[in-house]
């Protein structure tokens, strides 16, 4: 059972994560998590699959964690970019 630190929802049954805005230490802005199928890379939401991580459906927000979220401020992937954020979505 895999339990999303962010919403406490459980993620094997397609669900959306809760809009957590991000924000960065040297960036007074806060960014909107970008959406399942929105990616600059296509991750199979336009085919209509679920995300292969968090499986949350296209349109939704990734879970805290997922490895298919992208970093809406820099475009690379959420949790491995050099960005650096002031807390954890989670």
């Amino acid at each position: 059972m895999a339990v999303c630190e962010a919403c406490g929802n459980e993620m094997r049954p397609a669900s959306s994560c809760l809009k957590l805005d991000y924000r960065y230490a040297d960036d007074p802005k806060a960014y909107e998590p970008v959406r399942y199928g929105e990616e600059q890379d296509e991750w199979g939401a336009g085919l209509g699959k679920n995300c292969h991580d968090c499986n949350c459906p296209p349109g939704a927000y990734h879970h805290a964690g997922c490895d298919g979220e992208e970093c809406p401020r820099c475009g690379g992937q959420a949790i491995s970019c050099d960005c650096e954020q002031l807390e954890e979505r989670g």
